[in-house]
């Protein structure tokens, strides 16, 4: 079993919370296989509980995220991810939130890996954008949270998915890792 250790530090300030977070990973490998698990969520208490580690679980090693599919105005409606296979081939895990705001698609280059993730939360997640290895994408969301949220993977593990809970918006969103 590889195990690293996690961390989450909260401030509470009066009514609200500045929350940093590092993310580390409890992997536990399975025939050659890393099984990402999701290392704490930014945003209010609403909506569903959502996870992509199962529809993960279901694909081959080397398979990585592609596309991400966000569609925003004032908040953040809904978020998903297209993965590709060693082979070429696509999957979509599915998106997770609403039909509101404009949909937009980022597009990942062959090698580059989602190291990082941030944005603003308050009851729902509020604005978000994506760290790769090779650049940032712009900042999705028109409206500031009042909560900064940030989460990066331990150096050797890249974001493959999401975990969270969303309705008509996304209401709390983190990351799922998985390590090379």
């Amino acid at each position: 079993m590889n195990t690293r250790l996690s961390k989450l530090v909260a401030l509470v300030v009066g009514l609200g919370v500045v929350a940093t977070v590092l993310i580390g990973l409890a992997a536990t490998a399975l025939a050659g296989r890393l099984i990402p698990h999701g290392q704490g969520i930014a945003g209010g208490p609403g909506g569903q509980f959502f996870s992509e580690m199962g529809a993960f679980n279901q694909l081959p090693c080397g398979t990585r995220p592609k596309h991400i599919l966000i569609r925003s105005g004032h908040k953040i409606d809904s978020i998903g991810l297209t993965h590709v296979r060693l082979d070429g081939s696509g999957f979509w895990t599915g998106t997770y939130g609403g039909r509101g705001g404009v949909q937009r698609q980022i597009d990942l280059a062959d090698g580059e890996d989602i190291i990082a993730m941030e944005g603003t939360f308050g009851e729902h997640v509020h604005q978000i954008r994506f760290i790769t290895n090779r650049g940032v994408t712009p900042m999705f969301g028109e409206t500031v949270g009042p909560h900064p949220f940030h989460f990066t993977a331990q150096p050797g593990c890249r974001i493959v998915g999401f975990h969270g809970r969303a309705g008509a918006l996304v209401d709390a969103i983190g990351p799922l890792l998985d390590c090379l």
